[in-house]
């Protein structure tokens, strides 16, 4: 199975000094920025209870942080042959909670056998949008993994698809946001789906076509999303209405990959910062972006030499850094105000989420999660 796209903790750490030029006749010359520390803990295996006293390892595809201090996972249990959400104590990593699995006979299995699937989780981690590369949607209870919602998509053939539409939920989960995308590729619209009847209360058209998957700002007011044309577009979503847009610097759409969808644009947690991820002739940019009133303000941009799929920028839970994926197995973090390197690391997996606002957690292919921590 493809990687889901939209797609992650010990001790002691030791923040490393600065290194200072020597100062001349002609003045001093500015320090070498310093780098925070990073600290590795052991591996720490990941297991769940299957009931009859079998305890199962479980290897997750997804994780999300959620409140209290927990981590929900969506990961495939080899000897149930099915798909489990297990939640996680990201101190312990000890089990907290699990789903009664997704069978066959749900309307999610055969997404989950597609080529491209794209899956969400509300922010109380109460519910699961699943999207499929037929173009369909299904809604999940969680921890009971009981099918909520379902909207049938405009293929059955799953081989032939392009891209799976992106769905997100607006931060009271009261709304899901779903694209388009599906078969035929990138969509056009997002329509904006009222979670307790279903039914689509406004849509937003993109003309140019969507590059990244949507955003939902933090006070649920505004969505901000990335066009095939390079332009960094913010909408009201109380009325689907233009706010602002802006074109992104360096933009070259030969390199966007168009499956999936791109990475959606990063929200300061104040609602005022946006960290967008782009494409460009040699790779991607990160820019950050203030919104004032209408208007989108450039500010600080980096270049990083890999395409922008593979950077998945997360923002910290206190804002004060941007970790990416600089490879599948490395990252870096950079500060929100400059967007300089602070760290660089090697990843022991493909997966890694916050946990807090100093600690990574990465999830290994050996059933076992790895904490990073920074000074």
């Amino acid at each position: 199975m493809r990687g889901v796209g939209h797609t992650v903790r010990w001790t002691t750490v030791v923040l490393l000094a600065a290194s200072l030029a020597a100062c001349g006749a002609a003045g001093a010359r500015k320090a070498t920025p310093a780098l925070l520390a990073v600290h590795v803990a052991p591996p720490q295996p990941l297991t769940f209870y299957e009931g009859d006293e079998n305890i199962e390892p479980f290897t997750p595809f997804l994780a999300q942080r959620g409140p209290n201090g927990v981590v929900l996972t969506l990961g495939f249990a080899e000897r149930e042959g099915a798909y489990y959400n297990t939640t996680y104590d990201a101190a312990t990593w000890q089990e907290r909670a699990i789903s009664n699995g997704l069978q066959p006979s749900d309307p999610q299995w055969d997404c989950d056998q597609s080529p491209d699937i794209s899956t969400a989780f509300t922010v109380d981690l109460t519910r699961l949008a699943r999207t499929c590369a037929d173009g369909s949607l299904t809604v999940f209870t969680l921890p009971d993994a009981v099918p909520l919602y379902h909207q049938a998509g405009a293929s059955g053939d799953l081989a032939l698809a392009e891209r799976a539409p992106a769905a997100v939920f607006a931060p009271d989960g009261r709304t899901l946001a779903l694209t388009n995308d599906g078969p035929a590729g990138p969509g056009q619209t997002i329509t904006l789906l009222d979670t307790r009847t279903w039914q689509p209360l406004r849509t937003i058209t993109v003309a140019a076509g969507l590059l990244s998957r949507p955003a939902w700002s933090p006070d649920g007011t505004q969505i901000a999303e990335v066009a095939l044309d390079g332009t960094l577009h913010v909408w009201h979503a109380a009325t689907g209405a233009p706010l602002a847009s802006a074109a992104l610097p360096q933009f070259a759409i030969a390199n966007a990959a168009s499956d999936p969808a791109g990475p959606a644009p990063q929200w300061s947690p104040d609602g005022t910062t946006l960290f967008v991820t782009a494409p460009t002739a040699h790779g991607s940019s990160i820019s950050a972006w203030t919104l004032h009133g209408t208007a989108l303000t450039p500010g600080a941009i980096t270049t990083v030499a890999v395409p922008p799929n593979t950077v998945n920028p997360q923002l910290a839970p206190d804002g004060s850094y941007l970790f990416i994926h600089t490879t599948a197995t490395h990252g870096q973090l950079l500060t929100v105000s400059d967007l300089h390197p602070a760290a660089d690391f090697a990843l022991p997996g493909p997966l890694a989420i916050w946990s807090d606002a100093r600690h990574i957690a990465a999830f290994t292919l050996q059933a076992s999660v790895v904490v990073l921590s920074f000074g």
